[in-house]
Order: structure tokens, then C-alpha cells, then sequence
């Protein structure tokens, strides 16, 4: 009898699989295929692209907030040390 049980996100642990799920999310991100084509393609539950497809929309956001935060705490850094110059 074949094994019908839907990965879920813990099936998908540990750095190739990381890749993985990027790959996958971002082919949700581009739009060339549907969710479901893709749930098809990678043997996926919808949802669980879906749910990826999330995470990195959310990552990006706080990848591109967090460099400029940094930027300015590099500046203000900088600034400190020339006073102390």
C-alpha cells in the first residue's frame, strides 16, 4: 500500500532541504505555475507552499528593514569614534 501521508514542514529540516523550500517558495513567488501545479510537481500540499511562499515574503522584508538599520547604526558608530578622535 503506498505511503499517502502529506510532508509537513519538520520533513523539510536541515540545509539541502532549506534550499528546498527556497526553491520552491520562490518558484510560488514568480508566479509561472500555480500553487496547485506546483503542489503537483514537488509531491506538496498547497498549503505548505503557500506557507512557505509567506515566510520569505516576511524574510524579505526584514532582510532589506534590517540593512538599513544597521547602515544607521553603522553611522552613528562612525560618528561616535570621531568624537572621541
Amino acid at each position: 500500500m503506498p505511503n499517502t501521508q502529506v510532508p509537513t514542514d519538520s520533513d523539510f529540516s536541515g540545509p539541502q532541504n532549506l534550499e528546498f523550500k527556497g526553491k520552491v517558495a520562490l518558484e510560488a513567488l514568480k508566479g509561472l505555475k500555480t500553487v496547485n501545479e506546483l503542489a503537483g510537481q514537488y509531491q506538496l500540499h498547497p498549503t505548505q507552499i503557500s506557507q512557505w511562499k509567506r515566510q520569505v515574503q516576511r524574510g524579505a522584508k526584514n532582510l532589506f528593514a534590517s540593512a538599513k538599520g544597521k547602515g544607521q547604526d553603522h553611522e552613528a558608530t562612525q560618528a561616535k569614534l570621531y568624537e572621541e578622535v
